[in-house]
């Protein structure tokens, strides 16, 4: 499907995606991209009626591509040099060039997705836009929130189910409404796809602070830009023992300085 995308676009979501190198080269590192376990879910989604999950391929498709979307932005937000074992898009190319590869892969989900000739297509396509909405404005909340100590757990708690468990609450729904499930069924997904979203968070924020394996990227990386994650928000008030390993990380009141955001040139 992005073999259709137009070039150099193309060449930077096959690298994104670890299809290929930087440029066209051999591909090197980890598989790139959201990786398999959640295609793996959203097709356990789409037989949620017992029905063959190839009915919502395009659904799976389209999910995937707004995770990879949603994972090329965080990568820029956040100023993350390296992914998977390999520099991240917005490393190997530009700032503005991971923008617009993400941008390409958001009108090609939707483009996709609304091409599908089912009675709910309309219905996949609001929960895709609602479901995006909340992605966006929980990363813009997330943004607002860094450095600032005063930032409650249940604020903290909320941030992440807008950025993350609300958009992967859509992405499980959406297979769903492409078969013959039911509201109740889908509803159940949904509620699936949420709390799997949450734990998602959970772990990677976790494995930022303790990891069980290797990263593939720089370790305390949302400390050093003074992310108040749950896991933060809960050690600040000084509560032992995470507090012993994760407050003097943390920076006092106020914007992140310097340190924390790379300043583009030009």
């Amino acid at each position: 499907m992005v073999d259709g995308l137009p070039s150099p676009l193309r060449e930077s979501v096959y690298y994104h995606y670890g299809w290929a190198g930087q440029d066209g080269g051999t591909a090197t590192g980890v598989r790139g991209g959201t990786g398999r376990k959640g295609i793996a879910f959203t097709l356990l989604c789409a037989g949620v009626d017992g029905g063959p999950v190839e009915r919502a391929l395009p659904a799976v498709v389209a999910g995937n591509l707004l995770m990879n979307v949603a994972t090329l932005h965080d990568d820029i937000i956040d100023l993350e040099a390296e992914r998977r074992g390999r520099p991240t898009v917005l490393a190997a190319y530009t700032t503005g060039h991971a923008i617009m590869a993400g941008d390409a892969l958001l009108a090609l989900a939707f483009a996709h997705l609304g091409e599908h000739p089912h009675p709910r297509t309309r219905q996949a396509l609001r929960f895709a836009r609602e479901g995006w909405g909340h992605l966006c404005a929980g990363q813009v909340r997330d943004e607002e929130h860094e450095g600032h100590c005063e930032t409650s757990l249940d604020q903290a708690i909320a941030v992440q189910a807008a950025k993350t468990a609300e958009g992967v609450r859509a992405v499980c729904c959406l297979p769903a409404l492409l078969t013959d499930a039911s509201h109740a069924q889908v509803e159940a997904v949904g509620r699936f796809g949420w709390h799997l979203g949450m734990a998602v968070q959970y772990h990677n924020d976790l494995s930022d602070l303790w990891p069980a394996q290797p990263l593939h990227r720089a370790r305390y990386g949302d400390v050093r830009r003074r992310k108040i994650t749950p896991t933060v928000a809960a050690c600040l008030p000084g509560v032992p023992p995470l507090t012993l390993g994760v407050r003097p990380l943390v920076p006092g009141r106020g914007a992140p300085g310097a340190h924390g955001r790379r300043q583009d040139s030009g």
